[in-house]
């Protein structure tokens, strides 16, 4: 057993704006900080630093319109900080995954009434804690699993409404690929096809032409007909430049008040008859109903018939390590993983999954990868870790989409992102940039290096988060 132990944990932000807009539910992204912490750990005797990062994107933790955006990020921020808080001075734990479990069960506090924005907090905690021993150990993340050093082998058990107990460990079984599948986001505000001039660079089309993409997640709106039609002209897209075989997700981003409003407007898309091979490759439907009705029986109408010809998943109701389970009850048939939901949450749902599949004559039941607009050097590549870890076919990845590579970062970092992940990045007029070939990305440097990441962050270059202002967002 490994002892583990906090020494220091501090917060910094650094501005990023993005390329073109992203939208999504009610929300528009065009600028926002990029979050990094960096937590100093005693594990097996050494002493290391470890990092964690992610953007604090409007609107998503929070959903209530009754908080601005820069409230939001005062609120996240606080909610990062605050997690280290929970873990008492002296305390000491047995590895990661103890720690984890003590967060998870701990108290909650005022800054932890939102559960999604307490799971985020905590899980910037974990994961540099995660990044932290694995430096330590000089191994990477998936090696340091299967060793048994980031985790062990207990049952954890959660209690269902009902009253069940659900009982099982983490996912330990390394099934890391050299490469995964980009799933391709296509937000509300995307532009679909090239213009008349020419190749437009963020259009449905010309992301097809360059990374010759097979997998999409497409966002709608609850809008009826107007959801309709963009899905066809969607679809009329991605079947011009790929023909009948892809996979797609739907993303209802919360946008419907029950199940069977969802129902309804997916009625209309099944009724198109230019959506007939549409349908039939529908993966997944990802959290139509929001938060607050999500998992409540009363609004679920409909979804466990829908569900058992067409997998609909939680996304951002994955608040507790209860939450997947719990949502199994209702007839829903998935959820799925976010290193900012947490990372050995995801591990226990991902098991949970096989173990659910293993009953059935056919697997029902999947875990998806979705993405937060991860960036690199940081979050991107734990979230890589993670996925590539538990063998995960496709991912969603957004962050090279809407931001311009890793342009919100010093150039003088430049080289070192370039030569110590020469396989997952290309440099493009100066900056490295997400390399897409053959609609995958390479896991390779990924695989090996600690929590994803081998580099050292430029952590001088961020700003406290005092000295951080959020006029300089420049946001009207």
């Amino acid at each position: 057993m490994g002892l583990l132990r906090i020494l220091n944990y501090a917060l910094r932000l650094r501005n990023s704006f993005t390329k073109t807009p992203f939208r999504y539910g009610n929300a528009e992204l065009t600028a926002c900080p990029q979050a990094i912490v960096r937590v100093t750990v005693e594990f097996n005797g050494r002493v290391s630093h470890g990092y964690a990062a992610d953007c604090l994107p409007p609107q998503w933790f929070d959903k209530s319109n009754e908080n601005s955006y820069s409230r939001q990020i005062d609120s996240m921020c606080v909610a990062i900080v605050k997690s280290a808080e929970l873990i008492g001075q002296d305390e000491s734990f047995d590895n990661p995954l103890d720690l984890a479990l003590a967060l998870a069960n701990a108290p909650p506090t005022e800054s932890h009434e939102n559960g999604l924005l307490a799971s985020f907090g905590k899980s910037m905690l974990e994961r540099s804690i995660i990044d932290a021993c694995c430096r330590a150990e000089e191994a990477s993340f998936g090696d340091l699993i299967t060793r048994g050093i980031l985790c062990d082998d207990r049952k954890i058990t959660v209690v269902l409404e009902s009253g069940v107990k659900v009982s099982t460990h983490v996912w330990n079984r390394d099934y890391r690929q050299p490469r995964i599948y980009v799933r391709h986001t296509v937000g509300m505000a995307d532009k679909i096809w090239n213009d008349k001039k020419g190749v437009r660079p963020t259009s449905l089309q010309s992301q097809i032409q360059a990374g010759k993409l097979r997998y999409f997640k497409i966002k709608i709106a609850n809008r009826g007909a107007e959801d309709v039609d963009r899905v066809e002209q969607i679809a009329q897209c991605i079947e011009t430049e790929v023909g009948n075989n892809y996979g797609v997700t739907l993303d209802g981003n919360e946008q419907f008040e029950c199940f069977e409003e969802f129902v309804e407007l997916y009625a209309g898309i099944q009724a198109a008859p230019s959506l007939r091979n549409f349908c039939n490759n529908v993966i997944a439907i990802e959290q139509p109903v929001s938060r607050g009705h999500a998992l409540q029986r009363k609004f679920l109408g409909g979804l466990r018939d829908f569900a058992a010809a067409t997998p609909v998943i939680i996304d951002e109701s994955d608040e507790q390590w209860s939450s997947f389970a719990q949502s199994v009850e209702y007839g829903y048939t998935g959820t799925s993983s976010k290193a900012c939901k947490g990372v050995f949450k995801a591990l226990y749902n991902r098991q949970l999954v096989e173990e659910n599949n293993q009953a059935l004559d056919e697997p029902e039941y999947l875990l998806t990868g979705e993405d937060l607009c991860c960036v690199g050097p940081v979050s991107l590549h734990a979230d890589l870790s993670l996925v590539s870890f538990m063998g995960l076919e496709h991912v969603e990845r957004n962050g090279h989409q809407y931001f311009n590579g890793l342009d919100y970062l010093p150039q003088g970092c430049y080289p070192e992102v370039l030569q110590t992940h020469p396989d997952l990045y290309k440099e493009q007029a100066g900056i490295p940039c997400l390399e897409i070939q053959g609609g995958s990305i390479s896991l390779e440097s990924v695989n090996r290096n600690a929590f994803g990441c081998g580099i050292v962050p430029p952590w001088e270059s961020y700003l406290t988060p005092d000295k951080w202002e959020f006029a300089t967002l420049n946001l009207q």
